[in-house]
């Protein structure tokens, strides 16, 4: 948890906009949580100036890490994704395409999207890093100092608004790229419908992911607090 190791440290938000890659739609597969993942990582390695081997921009597969974190039909969570890039890492986009004719023709090509043997066992693995729960606003300002943020959140009737309000009906649950908030919004990258949004802060959150590098001793501190 980001406040246990981190806590009471001021740090200055990174507005992330410049730094994201083009948007990837996403298309029918559950796979946003994959899709926000990635987007953070990418965004990242743009800030940073970190390059493939080619010396393109990296732009990683959402397909690879949305099958081998064991994504199904009713998508997969921030944790479990988060952890199968930490420890097995995923490959390159044009490794493992999701092709627009593969997002786009409904549940008949479910399993072609998951058959991904076509990727060798010897295929270059990119990993991510570290990642951490955030529960308070201010600590998730602190958190941009570092990367963007990933949020889980419902999605009511009002979320294709440019400005997104708590609704009455929640519809499904979503994951985005949060690249900055001020003290009015949640300012997000959506791989799905309008690509801009800004929710209030009032806007209920399922869960939200920090991806600062820990110290080795994060576990111990953790556990004594």
């Amino acid at each position: 948890i980001y406040e246990s190791i981190f806590g009471g440290r001021t740090e200055t938000p990174i507005n992330w906009k410049p730094y994201l890659a083009q948007r990837e739609m996403q298309g029918y597969p559950p796979f946003c949580v994959s899709f926000s993942r990635l987007n953070c990582a990418e965004a990242k390695a743009i800030k940073e100036g970190i390059k493939d081997e080619d010396g393109a921009p990296i732009n990683l597969s959402d397909r690879f890490l949305a099958v081998t974190s064991g994504t199904n039909k009713q998508g997969n969570s921030l944790h479990q994704v988060s952890e199968t890039f930490r420890k097995t890492g995923t490959v390159k986009e044009d490794v493992c395409p999701l092709t627009e004719e593969l997002k786009s023709q409904g549940w008949s090509t479910w399993d072609e999207i998951f058959n991904i043997s076509h990727v060798g066992p010897k295929e270059r693995k990119y990993l991510g890093g570290n990642h951490s729960w955030v529960i308070s606003i201010p600590n998730m300002k602190n958190a941009l100092a570092h990367s963007p943020l990933q949020l889980g959140a419902p999605v009511y009737e009002t979320w294709e608004n440019e400005v997104v309000t708590p609704g009455k009906n929640i519809r499904s649950y979503h994951a985005i790229t949060c690249y900055f908030i001020d003290n009015n919004y949640y300012y997000i990258q959506d791989s799905i419908g309008r690509e801009y949004k800004k929710l209030t802060l009032d806007y209920p959150l399922n869960g939200v992911k920090s991806f600062i590098d820990l110290p080795e001793n994060w576990k111990s501190i953790q556990t004594m607090l």
